[in-house]
C-alpha cells in the first residue's frame, strides 16, 4: 500500500547528459590539426580547446529509433565515422557532427588521420606523416516496455507500464480517488502518480505554487534541476524536474518529472519517477508515461461517479483492505 503522501506530490524532469567516449590511441600533437590541437583547426580557443571532449553524444542513452547527434572537436587530413548506419566507416572530414537513429545499443568509432606541426626543424620530418587517433562511445537503447491505458471514472486517462498494479487513494481535498499510484509494488522508487482536486478559479501557477512549497516536506536534499511553462492539450500547463530523496527510501536519490494543469476547475498532477542512476536509461518510458495523460473534454467537472470503484486486477475486498491501512497509517502519522 502506498504511503500518504501530499495530495498534490508529483514530480520532475531531468534534462539528458551526453557522454564522452574514451581515447584508445590520443596521439600527441601539441600544435595544429588533430585530437590534440590547441590550435583553430581543433577548435576555439586554447582555453576551450583544454576543457572540451574530442567526442560527445547528445543523449547516450535513447528508445529505439531516437535520433542522436554526435560530436566531435578536432579536423584532420582525413576523419572516418563508423558504426550505426555508417556501417564500417563514411568519410566524414570537414564535418563536426552527424546524426543517427539507432535501433540497438550501438558503438561509434572515430578516426582521424591529422599532420602535426612543430616549430623544431629537427622534428619537421617526422611532424610530415600523417598521424592517427581512434576515439568511441556507445549510445545505449533502452529495453522497449509494453504499456496499457487506464482509464479513470473521473474522466482522465493514462497509460502505464504493463503489469504494474493500481492504488486508488482517498485524500482530505481530492476525495475518495485523490490519488491513483500505478507501480510494480507497494510504495516503489519506480511509479507513476496521478492526483486531482478541485481548484475553482485557481491558475497552474497558483497550483504550481502550492506543489513547490509541499515537495520540501516529503524530500531531503531536494533540488529543482529544471522548470518550463507549456500548453498541454489547449490548456497553459507547467513541467517540473527535480531530485531529491524520498523519505519512504532513504540513501536512494531520485529524479521525478511533473506535469501540472488546472482543467474544468479541476487541478491535475502527473508525477513519473525513478531512480536517479537509472534517470537516463527510463527517461524515454517516463517521457512516454507523461505524455499519454489526457483529460475527456465535459467529464472532468461535471462527473458525478467520486465513489471507490473497483480497478482492473484488484477485488472490492483489496479496495477496502488499502483503505484500512491508508487510515491506520494516517492515524498513526
Amino acid at each position: 500500500m502506498p504511503r500518504p503522501v501530499c495530495l498534490l506530490l508529483p514530480l520532475l524532469l531531468l534534462a539528458p547528459i551526453g557522454s564522452y567516449g574514451q581515447a584508445v590511441s590520443p596521439g600527441r600533437n601539441p600544435v595544429g590539426e588533430g585530437p590534440a590541437g590547441k590550435g583553430p583547426a581543433a577548435g576555439g580557443s586554447s582555453r576551450a580547446s583544454a576543457v572540451r571532449k574530442p567526442v560527445s553524444v547528445s543523449q547516450d542513452t535513447i528508445g529505439a529509433g531516437q535520433s542522436v547527434t554526435l560530436t566531435w572537436n578536432f579536423s584532420g587530413k582525413k576523419i572516418v565515422v563508423s558504426g550505426g548506419r555508417f556501417g564500417a566507416g563514411v568519410n566524414v572530414t570537414g564535418r563536426l557532427s552527424v546524426v543517427d537513429r539507432p535501433k540497438k545499443t550501438t558503438r561509434y568509432g572515430f578516426d582521424v588521420w591529422y599532420r602535426a606541426v612543430s616549430a623544431a626543424p629537427s622534428h619537421r620530418k617526422a611532424a610530415a606523416r600523417l598521424q592517427h587517433a581512434h576515439y568511441s562511445l556507445v549510445v545505449t537503447v533502452a529495453a522497449v516496455q509494453a504499456l496499457t491505458l487506464y482509464r479513470d471514472p473521473r474522466g482522465w486517462e493514462i497509460k502505464h507500464v504493463a503489469g504494474w498494479h493500481t492504488d486508488i487513494v482517498a485524500t482530505a481535498a481530492g476525495g475518495p480517488r485523490g490519488l491513483t499510484y500505478f507501480q510494480p509494488e507497494d510504495d516503489a522508487v519506480d511509479r507513476l502518480v496521478v492526483a486531482v482536486l478541485p481548484m475553482k478559479g485557481a491558475t497552474c501557477a497558483d497550483l504550481v505554487e502550492k506543489i513547490r512549497a509541499d515537495i520540501p516536506s516529503h524530500y531531503e536534499n531536494m533540488t529543482i534541476v529544471s522548470e518550463s511553462q507549456c500548453v498541454y492539450e489547449g490548456v497553459p500547463a507547467v513541467k517540473t524536474c527535480f531530485t531529491g530523496v524520498d523519505d519512504a527510501h532513504p540513501g536512494t536519490r531520485t529524479t521525478a518529472v511533473f506535469l501540472a494543469l488546472v482543467e474544468e476547475d479541476l487541478a491535475y498532477v502527473i508525477t513519473v519517477r525513478t531512480a536517479t542512476v537509472n534517470f537516463k536509461a527510463r527517461q524515454t518510458l517516463m517521457e512516454q508515461m507523461l505524455k499519454s495523460f489526457h483529460v475527456r473534454r465535459g467529464s472532468a467537472a461535471g462527473t458525478s461517479d467520486l465513489s471507490m470503484a473497483q480497478t482492473p486486477g484488484s477485488d472490492a475486498a483489496g479496495q477496502n483492505a488499502r483503505r484500512d491501512r491508508l487510515a491506520r497509517a494516517e492515524g498513526a502519522a
